[in-house]
Protein backbone atom coordinates (compact mmCIF):
# COMPACT_ATOMS: atom_id res chain seq x y z
CA UNK A 1 0.00 0.00 0.00
CA UNK A 2 2.61 2.16 0.65
CA UNK A 3 4.03 1.73 -3.01
CA UNK A 4 1.11 0.61 -5.36
CA UNK A 5 -1.91 2.01 -5.59
CA UNK A 6 -4.79 -0.90 -4.28
CA UNK A 7 -6.74 -2.13 -7.79
CA UNK A 8 -8.08 -5.67 -6.28
CA UNK A 9 -11.79 -6.26 -5.81
CA UNK A 10 -10.64 -6.67 -2.16
CA UNK A 11 -10.48 -2.83 -1.55
CA UNK A 12 -11.82 0.18 0.31
CA UNK A 13 -8.46 1.90 0.16
CA UNK A 14 -8.88 3.24 -3.10
CA UNK A 15 -12.37 5.07 -2.65
CA UNK A 16 -11.47 6.48 0.91
CA UNK A 17 -7.82 7.84 -1.34
CA UNK A 18 -10.21 9.59 -3.79
CA UNK A 19 -12.33 11.11 -1.04
CA UNK A 20 -9.25 12.67 0.39
CA UNK A 21 -8.03 13.70 -3.06
CA UNK A 22 -11.18 15.36 -3.93
CA UNK A 23 -11.59 17.12 -0.17
CA UNK A 24 -8.15 18.86 -1.39
CA UNK A 25 -9.20 19.84 -4.99
CA UNK A 26 -12.88 20.14 -5.14
CA UNK A 27 -13.40 21.33 -0.97
CA UNK A 28 -16.13 20.55 1.14
CA UNK A 29 -19.75 20.95 -0.03
CA UNK A 30 -18.53 21.48 -3.16
CA UNK A 31 -19.02 20.40 -6.83
CA UNK A 32 -16.72 18.13 -7.87
CA UNK A 33 -16.88 16.25 -12.02
CA UNK A 34 -14.73 13.15 -11.51
CA UNK A 35 -17.49 10.52 -10.95
CA UNK A 36 -20.63 10.56 -12.35
CA UNK A 37 -20.73 13.04 -14.94
CA UNK A 38 -20.06 15.57 -10.95
CA UNK A 39 -21.59 15.51 -7.86
CA UNK A 40 -21.39 17.65 -4.42
CA UNK A 41 -18.90 16.53 -2.24
CA UNK A 42 -19.67 15.02 1.50
CA UNK A 43 -23.34 15.19 1.66
CA UNK A 44 -23.47 11.52 2.06
CA UNK A 45 -19.84 10.48 3.01
CA UNK A 46 -18.21 10.38 6.56
CA UNK A 47 -15.81 14.05 6.94
CA UNK A 48 -13.48 13.04 9.95
CA UNK A 49 -10.72 10.85 8.60
CA UNK A 50 -10.59 13.36 5.70
CA UNK A 51 -9.90 16.15 7.45
CA UNK A 52 -7.50 14.49 9.80
CA UNK A 53 -5.61 13.17 6.70
CA UNK A 54 -5.44 16.21 5.10
CA UNK A 55 -2.45 18.22 6.43
CA UNK A 56 -0.42 15.02 5.73
CA UNK A 57 -1.65 14.39 2.30
CA UNK A 58 -0.79 18.93 1.97
CA UNK A 59 2.47 17.94 3.17
CA UNK A 60 3.50 14.72 1.59
CA UNK A 61 1.84 15.67 -1.61
CA UNK A 62 1.01 11.71 -2.06
CA UNK A 63 -2.16 10.32 -1.24
CA UNK A 64 -0.59 6.39 -0.71
CA UNK A 65 2.18 8.14 2.09
CA UNK A 66 -0.63 10.73 3.70
CA UNK A 67 -2.62 7.55 4.09
CA UNK A 68 -0.61 5.08 5.54
CA UNK A 69 1.03 7.47 7.87
CA UNK A 70 -2.53 8.27 8.77
CA UNK A 71 -2.85 4.53 9.48
CA UNK A 72 0.34 4.35 11.81
CA UNK A 73 -1.40 7.90 13.65
CA UNK A 74 -4.47 6.29 14.12
CA UNK A 75 -3.06 3.18 15.79
CA UNK A 76 -0.63 4.83 18.05
CA UNK A 77 -3.56 7.12 19.21
CA UNK A 78 -5.68 4.48 19.54
CA UNK A 79 -2.70 2.77 21.81
CA UNK A 80 -2.72 5.75 23.83
CA UNK A 81 -6.47 5.94 24.74
CA UNK A 82 -6.65 2.15 25.76
CA UNK A 83 -3.26 3.54 27.74
CA UNK A 84 -5.21 6.32 29.78
CA UNK A 85 -8.69 3.94 29.71
CA UNK A 86 -6.23 1.10 31.28
CA UNK A 87 -5.09 3.44 33.68
CA UNK A 88 -8.32 4.51 34.92
CA UNK A 89 -9.40 0.73 35.13
CA UNK A 90 -6.63 0.05 37.04
CA UNK A 91 -5.25 -1.81 34.82
CA UNK A 92 -1.20 -3.28 34.34
CA UNK A 93 0.81 -2.20 31.38
CA UNK A 94 1.04 -5.80 30.53
CA UNK A 95 -3.02 -6.00 30.75
CA UNK A 96 -2.79 -3.11 28.38
CA UNK A 97 -0.52 -4.35 25.37
CA UNK A 98 -2.60 -7.39 25.79
CA UNK A 99 -5.83 -5.16 25.57
CA UNK A 100 -4.48 -2.95 22.34
CA UNK A 101 -3.41 -6.62 20.50
CA UNK A 102 -7.15 -8.54 21.52
CA UNK A 103 -8.69 -5.20 20.06
CA UNK A 104 -6.99 -4.70 16.68
CA UNK A 105 -4.88 -7.52 15.77
CA UNK A 106 -7.90 -9.50 15.46
CA UNK A 107 -8.96 -11.14 12.27
CA UNK A 108 -11.98 -9.18 12.02
CA UNK A 109 -9.94 -5.65 12.75
CA UNK A 110 -7.31 -6.40 10.35
CA UNK A 111 -9.40 -7.54 7.58
CA UNK A 112 -11.80 -4.60 8.01
CA UNK A 113 -8.86 -1.78 8.84
CA UNK A 114 -5.60 -2.67 6.84
CA UNK A 115 -6.61 -5.27 4.34
CA UNK A 116 -10.19 -4.18 3.18
CA UNK A 117 -8.99 -0.82 4.48
CA UNK A 118 -12.01 0.83 5.93
CA UNK A 119 -9.88 3.54 7.29
CA UNK A 120 -13.08 5.62 8.26
CA UNK A 121 -14.36 2.94 10.38
CA UNK A 122 -11.07 2.68 12.02
CA UNK A 123 -11.02 6.32 13.07
CA UNK A 124 -14.38 5.78 14.32
CA UNK A 125 -13.48 3.29 16.52
CA UNK A 126 -10.15 5.03 18.43
CA UNK A 127 -12.26 8.38 19.02
CA UNK A 128 -14.45 5.43 20.45
CA UNK A 129 -11.99 4.69 22.86
CA UNK A 130 -11.15 7.84 23.70
CA UNK A 131 -14.66 8.50 24.27
CA UNK A 132 -14.75 5.40 26.32
CA UNK A 133 -11.96 6.44 28.94
CA UNK A 134 -13.39 9.68 29.27
CA UNK A 135 -17.46 7.86 30.23
CA UNK A 136 -15.50 5.29 32.49
CA UNK A 137 -13.28 7.84 33.97
CA UNK A 138 -16.30 9.63 34.93
CA UNK A 139 -18.51 6.89 35.75
CA UNK A 140 -17.71 6.51 39.67
CA UNK A 141 -16.67 10.93 39.69
CA UNK A 142 -18.99 14.15 40.27
CA UNK A 143 -19.10 15.30 36.50
CA UNK A 144 -16.97 18.83 36.49
CA UNK A 145 -15.64 21.14 33.92
CA UNK A 146 -13.23 19.02 32.54
CA UNK A 147 -15.71 16.57 31.59
CA UNK A 148 -17.55 19.16 29.56
CA UNK A 149 -14.38 20.35 27.88
CA UNK A 150 -13.37 17.05 26.63
CA UNK A 151 -16.84 15.39 25.94
CA UNK A 152 -18.02 18.11 23.60
CA UNK A 153 -15.10 18.18 20.92
CA UNK A 154 -14.46 14.24 21.24
CA UNK A 155 -18.04 13.40 21.34
CA UNK A 156 -18.41 15.99 18.12
CA UNK A 157 -16.01 14.37 16.39
CA UNK A 158 -17.03 11.33 16.67
CA UNK A 159 -20.79 12.27 14.90
CA UNK A 160 -18.87 13.06 11.69
CA UNK A 161 -16.35 10.32 12.07
CA UNK A 162 -18.77 7.34 10.80
CA UNK A 163 -21.99 6.76 11.36
CA UNK A 164 -22.34 3.59 12.23
CA UNK A 165 -19.37 4.56 15.22
CA UNK A 166 -21.25 7.34 16.12
CA UNK A 167 -24.59 5.07 16.68
CA UNK A 168 -22.53 2.61 19.15
CA UNK A 169 -20.74 5.32 20.86
CA UNK A 170 -23.69 6.69 22.00
CA UNK A 171 -25.27 3.83 24.05
CA UNK A 172 -22.19 3.89 26.27
CA UNK A 173 -22.91 7.71 27.22
CA UNK A 174 -26.87 6.71 28.01
CA UNK A 175 -24.93 4.29 29.90
CA UNK A 176 -23.33 7.02 32.14
CA UNK A 177 -26.74 9.13 31.89
CA UNK A 178 -28.75 6.25 33.56
CA UNK A 179 -26.18 6.43 36.71
CA UNK A 180 -25.90 10.10 37.45
CA UNK A 181 -28.43 12.02 38.68
CA UNK A 182 -30.58 14.59 37.76
CA UNK A 183 -28.37 18.07 37.69
CA UNK A 184 -25.53 15.70 36.18
CA UNK A 185 -28.13 14.12 33.63
CA UNK A 186 -28.47 17.66 32.40
CA UNK A 187 -24.88 18.22 31.78
CA UNK A 188 -24.47 15.13 29.77
CA UNK A 189 -27.70 16.44 28.09
CA UNK A 190 -25.96 19.46 27.47
CA UNK A 191 -23.00 18.35 26.38
CA UNK A 192 -24.69 16.29 24.00
CA UNK A 193 -26.45 18.60 22.48
CA UNK A 194 -23.36 21.25 22.00
CA UNK A 195 -21.74 18.54 20.63
CA UNK A 196 -24.12 18.17 17.73
CA UNK A 197 -24.66 21.80 16.92
CA UNK A 198 -20.96 21.77 16.19
CA UNK A 199 -20.98 18.85 14.21
CA UNK A 200 -24.58 20.00 12.36
CA UNK A 201 -22.37 21.89 9.50
CA UNK A 202 -21.95 17.72 8.09
CA UNK A 203 -24.15 16.10 10.36
CA UNK A 204 -28.05 18.25 8.82
CA UNK A 205 -26.75 18.26 4.99
CA UNK A 206 -26.44 14.33 5.72
CA UNK A 207 -29.39 13.84 7.30
CA UNK A 208 -31.68 16.02 4.35
CA UNK A 209 -29.24 14.05 1.57
CA UNK A 210 -29.03 10.83 3.08
CA UNK A 211 -32.62 10.81 3.00
CA UNK A 212 -33.48 11.61 -0.62
CA UNK A 213 -30.94 9.09 -1.86
CA UNK A 214 -30.28 5.55 -1.70
CA UNK A 215 -28.14 5.81 1.10
CA UNK A 216 -30.51 3.94 3.45
CA UNK A 217 -32.12 1.58 1.24
CA UNK A 218 -29.58 -0.81 2.02
CA UNK A 219 -29.55 -2.78 5.20
CA UNK A 220 -25.75 -3.33 6.07
CA UNK A 221 -27.37 -6.05 8.76
CA UNK A 222 -28.60 -8.02 6.75
CA UNK A 223 -25.27 -9.59 6.40
CA UNK A 224 -26.14 -11.03 9.81
CA UNK A 225 -28.53 -14.22 9.81
CA UNK A 226 -27.51 -17.94 11.50
CA UNK A 227 -26.00 -19.22 8.45
CA UNK A 228 -22.46 -20.67 9.21
CA UNK A 229 -20.44 -18.34 7.76
CA UNK A 230 -16.69 -16.35 9.65
CA UNK A 231 -18.45 -13.48 10.35
CA UNK A 232 -21.87 -15.03 11.91
CA UNK A 233 -19.47 -17.57 13.60
CA UNK A 234 -18.13 -14.37 15.38
CA UNK A 235 -20.97 -12.52 15.83
CA UNK A 236 -22.44 -15.18 18.11
CA UNK A 237 -18.74 -16.29 19.94
CA UNK A 238 -18.10 -12.37 21.19
CA UNK A 239 -22.06 -12.00 21.79
CA UNK A 240 -21.99 -14.94 24.07
CA UNK A 241 -18.68 -13.85 25.54
CA UNK A 242 -19.94 -10.75 26.77
CA UNK A 243 -23.19 -12.16 28.49
CA UNK A 244 -20.93 -14.44 30.07
CA UNK A 245 -17.63 -12.60 30.73
CA UNK A 246 -20.18 -9.82 32.25
CA UNK A 247 -21.57 -12.67 34.80
CA UNK A 248 -18.25 -13.35 36.33
CA UNK A 249 -17.31 -9.70 36.53
CA UNK A 250 -20.95 -8.41 37.99
CA UNK A 251 -20.18 -11.82 40.40
CA UNK A 252 -16.62 -10.98 41.26
CA UNK A 253 -18.32 -6.95 42.72
CA UNK A 254 -21.24 -8.49 44.25
CA UNK A 255 -24.05 -8.20 42.07
CA UNK A 256 -24.18 -4.32 42.49
CA UNK A 257 -27.16 -2.92 40.98
CA UNK A 258 -25.50 0.60 39.61
CA UNK A 259 -23.34 -1.83 37.95
CA UNK A 260 -26.00 -3.72 36.32
CA UNK A 261 -27.65 -0.80 35.37
CA UNK A 262 -24.63 1.39 33.59
CA UNK A 263 -24.16 -1.93 31.29
CA UNK A 264 -27.61 -2.51 30.41
CA UNK A 265 -27.78 -0.86 27.52
CA UNK A 266 -24.49 -2.67 26.34
CA UNK A 267 -26.08 -5.80 27.31
CA UNK A 268 -29.60 -5.05 25.61
CA UNK A 269 -28.32 -4.22 22.60
CA UNK A 270 -26.20 -7.05 22.83
CA UNK A 271 -29.17 -9.52 23.44
CA UNK A 272 -30.71 -7.63 20.32
CA UNK A 273 -27.40 -8.08 18.00
CA UNK A 274 -27.39 -12.00 19.41
CA UNK A 275 -30.95 -13.07 18.60
CA UNK A 276 -30.57 -10.97 14.94
CA UNK A 277 -33.74 -9.20 15.43
CA UNK A 278 -30.96 -6.03 14.72
CA UNK A 279 -32.07 -6.21 11.39
CA UNK A 280 -35.82 -5.33 12.04
CA UNK A 281 -34.84 -2.00 14.51
CA UNK A 282 -34.22 1.25 12.62
CA UNK A 283 -31.28 3.09 12.28
CA UNK A 284 -29.26 0.15 14.07
CA UNK A 285 -30.65 -1.96 10.72
CA UNK A 286 -28.08 0.04 9.06
CA UNK A 287 -25.01 -1.15 10.70
CA UNK A 288 -22.81 -3.89 9.69
CA UNK A 289 -22.15 -6.70 11.54
CA UNK A 290 -18.49 -6.13 12.40
CA UNK A 291 -18.72 -2.51 14.00
CA UNK A 292 -20.90 -4.73 16.36
CA UNK A 293 -18.61 -7.40 16.82
CA UNK A 294 -15.98 -5.11 17.51
CA UNK A 295 -18.08 -2.95 20.10
CA UNK A 296 -18.78 -5.89 21.77
CA UNK A 297 -15.21 -7.28 21.69
CA UNK A 298 -14.26 -4.03 23.54
CA UNK A 299 -16.68 -5.08 26.39
CA UNK A 300 -15.84 -8.53 26.41
CA UNK A 301 -12.30 -8.14 26.97
CA UNK A 302 -12.65 -5.19 29.35
CA UNK A 303 -14.80 -7.63 31.53
CA UNK A 304 -12.30 -10.42 31.05
CA UNK A 305 -9.41 -7.86 32.56
CA UNK A 306 -11.76 -7.06 35.59
CA UNK A 307 -12.84 -10.17 36.19
CA UNK A 308 -12.23 -11.21 40.24
CA UNK A 309 -11.95 -14.75 39.90
CA UNK A 310 -12.38 -16.56 43.15
CA UNK A 311 -12.71 -20.35 42.47
CA UNK A 312 -9.26 -21.38 40.53
CA UNK A 313 -10.70 -23.95 38.42
CA UNK A 314 -12.83 -21.06 36.54
CA UNK A 315 -10.10 -19.11 36.48
CA UNK A 316 -8.29 -21.91 34.66
CA UNK A 317 -11.18 -22.37 32.41
CA UNK A 318 -11.64 -18.69 30.81
CA UNK A 319 -8.13 -18.80 30.32
CA UNK A 320 -8.00 -21.56 28.45
CA UNK A 321 -10.92 -20.22 26.00
CA UNK A 322 -9.04 -17.69 25.65
CA UNK A 323 -5.73 -19.47 24.32
CA UNK A 324 -7.89 -21.31 22.35
CA UNK A 325 -9.57 -18.35 21.13
CA UNK A 326 -6.54 -16.80 19.99
CA UNK A 327 -5.69 -19.82 18.54
CA UNK A 328 -8.28 -20.51 16.32
CA UNK A 329 -8.25 -15.93 15.33
CA UNK A 330 -4.61 -16.54 13.72
CA UNK A 331 -6.06 -19.91 12.34
CA UNK A 332 -8.63 -17.71 10.54
CA UNK A 333 -6.44 -14.82 9.74
CA UNK A 334 -4.03 -17.11 8.16
CA UNK A 335 -7.07 -18.81 5.95
CA UNK A 336 -9.70 -16.23 5.43
CA UNK A 337 -7.15 -12.67 5.05
CA UNK A 338 -6.36 -12.22 1.61
CA UNK A 339 -2.56 -11.09 1.02
CA UNK A 340 -2.40 -7.68 -0.80
CA UNK A 341 -1.99 -8.92 -4.95
CA UNK A 342 0.34 -7.23 -7.23
CA UNK A 343 0.10 -6.10 -10.53
CA UNK A 344 -0.76 -8.64 -13.36
CA UNK A 345 -0.23 -7.46 -16.52
CA UNK A 346 -3.54 -6.45 -17.22
CA UNK A 347 -3.56 -3.96 -13.99
CA UNK A 348 -0.43 -2.82 -15.71
CA UNK A 349 -1.45 -2.34 -18.74
CA UNK A 350 -4.57 -0.49 -17.97
CA UNK A 351 -2.62 1.68 -15.64
CA UNK A 352 -0.55 2.62 -18.91
CA UNK A 353 -3.29 3.47 -20.91
CA UNK A 354 -4.36 6.22 -18.79
CA UNK A 355 -2.11 9.28 -19.98
CA UNK A 356 -3.54 8.62 -23.26
CA UNK A 357 -7.15 9.87 -21.76
CA UNK A 358 -8.06 13.07 -22.53
CA UNK A 359 -11.59 13.71 -21.89
CA UNK A 360 -14.77 12.33 -19.99
CA UNK A 361 -14.41 8.55 -20.44
CA UNK A 362 -16.57 5.15 -19.88
CA UNK A 363 -14.97 1.64 -19.29
CA UNK A 364 -16.35 -1.49 -20.01
CA UNK A 365 -14.67 -4.59 -18.89
CA UNK A 366 -14.82 -8.69 -19.10
CA UNK A 367 -16.55 -10.21 -16.82
CA UNK A 368 -13.42 -12.31 -15.60
CA UNK A 369 -10.82 -9.02 -15.37
CA UNK A 370 -8.62 -9.27 -11.87
CA UNK A 371 -8.65 -6.03 -10.42
CA UNK A 372 -11.88 -3.51 -9.50
CA UNK A 373 -13.21 -1.44 -12.03
CA UNK A 374 -14.62 1.09 -9.60
CA UNK A 375 -11.06 1.50 -8.16
CA UNK A 376 -9.79 2.62 -11.26
CA UNK A 377 -12.21 5.42 -11.62
CA UNK A 378 -9.97 6.57 -8.61
CA UNK A 379 -6.96 6.35 -10.05
CA UNK A 380 -8.01 7.86 -12.81
CA UNK A 381 -9.61 10.88 -10.79
CA UNK A 382 -6.21 10.88 -8.35
CA UNK A 383 -3.26 11.10 -10.66
CA UNK A 384 -4.48 12.14 -14.11
CA UNK A 385 -7.57 14.61 -13.30
CA UNK A 386 -9.81 12.60 -15.25
CA UNK A 387 -13.40 12.35 -14.89
CA UNK A 388 -15.80 9.26 -15.62
CA UNK A 389 -19.22 8.57 -16.11
CA UNK A 390 -19.04 5.70 -13.40
CA UNK A 391 -18.52 6.30 -9.89
CA UNK A 392 -17.68 4.50 -6.37
CA UNK A 393 -21.02 4.84 -4.17
CA UNK A 394 -24.55 5.06 -6.35
CA UNK A 395 -26.18 7.29 -3.93
CA UNK A 396 -24.08 10.24 -5.48
CA UNK A 397 -25.99 9.62 -8.75
CA UNK A 398 -29.44 9.72 -9.51
CA UNK A 399 -31.67 6.72 -10.33
CA UNK A 400 -32.27 7.71 -13.91
CA UNK A 401 -28.70 8.13 -14.07
CA UNK A 402 -27.56 4.69 -12.71
CA UNK A 403 -30.39 3.25 -14.74
CA UNK A 404 -29.09 4.48 -17.99
CA UNK A 405 -25.79 3.16 -17.10
CA UNK A 406 -26.96 -0.47 -16.30
CA UNK A 407 -28.33 0.26 -19.91
CA UNK A 408 -24.98 1.51 -21.63
CA UNK A 409 -23.33 -2.08 -19.68
CA UNK A 410 -26.50 -4.50 -21.31
CA UNK A 411 -26.31 -2.59 -25.00
CA UNK A 412 -22.79 -3.57 -25.41
CA UNK A 413 -22.84 -7.55 -23.96
CA UNK A 414 -26.23 -7.37 -26.03
CA UNK A 415 -24.35 -6.28 -28.68
CA UNK A 416 -27.09 -3.68 -29.37
CA UNK A 417 -24.59 -0.97 -30.82
CA UNK A 418 -26.69 1.68 -32.19
CA UNK A 419 -27.71 2.14 -28.12
CA UNK A 420 -24.25 1.75 -26.91
CA UNK A 421 -23.32 4.96 -28.91
CA UNK A 422 -26.56 6.53 -28.02
CA UNK A 423 -26.44 6.01 -24.25
CA UNK A 424 -22.34 7.20 -24.39
CA UNK A 425 -23.44 10.46 -26.41
CA UNK A 426 -26.09 11.31 -23.61
CA UNK A 427 -23.15 10.60 -21.32
CA UNK A 428 -20.87 13.13 -23.05
CA UNK A 429 -18.54 10.64 -23.20
CA UNK A 430 -15.72 11.61 -25.41
CA UNK A 431 -13.50 8.14 -24.74
CA UNK A 432 -13.84 4.77 -24.50
CA UNK A 433 -11.40 1.63 -22.14
CA UNK A 434 -12.11 -2.09 -22.80
CA UNK A 435 -10.39 -3.63 -20.37
CA UNK A 436 -9.97 -7.52 -19.86
CA UNK A 437 -10.61 -8.13 -24.04
CA UNK A 438 -8.43 -9.53 -26.56
CA UNK A 439 -7.66 -6.07 -28.48
CA UNK A 440 -7.60 -7.59 -32.07
CA UNK A 441 -11.13 -8.98 -31.48
CA UNK A 442 -13.01 -6.71 -29.16
CA UNK A 443 -16.51 -5.59 -30.44
CA UNK A 444 -15.58 -1.83 -30.81
CA UNK A 445 -19.06 -0.47 -31.79
CA UNK A 446 -17.47 1.49 -34.84
CA UNK A 447 -15.19 3.74 -32.38
CA UNK A 448 -11.76 4.81 -33.41
CA UNK A 449 -8.72 3.38 -32.04
CA UNK A 450 -6.62 5.40 -30.38
CA UNK A 451 -4.23 3.24 -28.37
CA UNK A 452 -4.50 -0.51 -28.23
CA UNK A 453 -1.96 -3.31 -25.71
CA UNK A 454 -2.61 -6.73 -25.38
CA UNK A 455 -6.20 -6.83 -23.62
CA UNK A 456 -6.72 -2.84 -23.24
CA UNK A 457 -7.23 -0.73 -26.04
CA UNK A 458 -8.80 2.62 -25.73
CA UNK A 459 -10.90 4.12 -28.38
CA UNK A 460 -13.05 7.60 -29.22
CA UNK A 461 -15.86 8.57 -30.50
CA UNK A 462 -15.80 9.98 -34.00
Amino acid sequence: MIWTFPLDFTNDWASYMAQLHFLKVCGFHNFCPYWYSGFITFQTAALGWKFFALPLYLITKNVLSATFISLILLYALGFLFLYILGKVQKLSLIEIIAFFLFFFANPIAIGNFIRLGRIVSLFGFVLFLGFAALIFKYKNCPLDKKFFLYMVPLYGLIFISHQQEMILSSFLLLSLFLIKKNKERIWIILSGLISLLLASFWLVPFVINASKTNVLNYQQSNWLNWSLTPTNLAATLVSLSVFFLFYFYWKGIDKNKRELLFFSPILTLNLLFFLKVISFIPILKHISPDPYILFFLFFSILFLFKIKIRNLKWEKIIWTIVFLVVILSLVISTIKTPYFTKYTELEREVVSIFPFIEGKYAMIWSPDVSSYPKAYFAYGAIYYNLSSIHGWYDQLASSDYLKKLENLYGSYYEKECGDFIRILKDFKTEEVVFYGYDCGKVNTCGLKEKVSKNKVCLYKLT
